[in-house]
Order: structure tokens, then C-alpha cells, then sequence
């Protein structure tokens, strides 16, 4: 139950940033749960974009957590991208330890 309220929960985050996703296009109004999951298990590693995905400023989104969880769960990888080259790599990865984010 809570795997599917999890991803229930991923499909209405995708459905608002549905213009910025490159995978196959979907339409998330109609999907379910199962679909999303047929959708997911091909991907094995997720690449995500730092600050507006992941955290704003200095705070976590709250889905970042559960899903990052989710994604281990699973077996997926993630890494992380940003195009702010004003900061370091280790500048990140203190960054999102601070926040409780598995680097």
C-alpha cells in the first residue's frame, strides 16, 4: 500500500513537471499505478538536476527523501547534475548530507 501511495504520489509530481520530461511522453492524467511502474523498470539509473528537483535553496523538497529511498529500494541509481559550476563537488556532497540525502 505504501508503495503505491508512493508512486500515486511520483505520477501527480510528474504530471506538474510533465513539460520538462525527456523520457517518453506519457499522459499522467489517466495513468495508474501499474503503468507507471511498467514505465520505471527499464530505467536503471535516474539523473537529477540539484537545486528546483532536488531542494530549493537551502531546503529539501518533501517527496526527495522517499523517493531516493524508493529508487534503492528498487535497485535504481541516481546521480546528481547541476550546470552551477560556482560551487565544488564537495560543496554538493556536504550540501546534501546536511539535508539527509545518501551521496
Amino acid at each position: 500500500m505504501a508503495n503505491d501511495y508512493f508512486i500515486a504520489e511520483m505520477g501527480k509530481i510528474a504530471q506538474l513537471h510533465k513539460t520538462r520530461m525527456r523520457v517518453k511522453r506519457m499522459e499522467f492524467k489517466s495513468i495508474d499505478v501499474h503503468e507507471i511502474r511498467a514505465h520505471l523498470a527499464p530505467i536503471q539509473t535516474f539523473m537529477l538536476d540539484l537545486d528546483g528537483t532536488v531542494y530549493l535553496g537551502e531546503e529539501l523538497f518533501p517527496w526527495s527523501l522517499p523517493f531516493f529511498n524508493r529508487l534503492r529500494a528498487m535497485g535504481k541509481n541516481y546521480i546528481f547534475v547541476t550546470n552551477n559550476s560556482s560551487r565544488s563537488v564537495d560543496y554538493y556532497v556536504t550540501k546534501l548530507t546536511r539535508m539527509g540525502v545518501t551521496v
